[in-house]
């Protein structure tokens, strides 16, 4: 399905994509993110606060729920 999809978007063959996607694997693992819409909020939101906890402007406890709070409160 995620190959038929991608290949009415960019017009490149499914063949084509399943190629590359199974010769990446060779190299690592795929990544769940090309599966989501939007991924790119969502990693905002998770750079920002981790790099708070990382920074100890924020307890750990205190940023995983500020990141919870803020990728619910995310639309689309």
């Amino acid at each position: 399905m995620w190959y038929e999809l991608i290949s009415e978007r960019t017009g490149i063959a499914v063949a084509d994509l399943r190629k590359a996607d199974e010769g990446a694997l060779n190299y690592g693992r795929p990544t769940d993110n090309h599966l989501i819409s939007n991924f790119a909020p969502l990693m905002k939101h998770q750079n920002m606060t981790v790099n708070s906890i990382y920074d100890r402007r924020k307890g750990v406890e205190e940023g995983l729920q500020e990141l919870q709070d803020n990728i619910m409160s995310l639309t689309y």
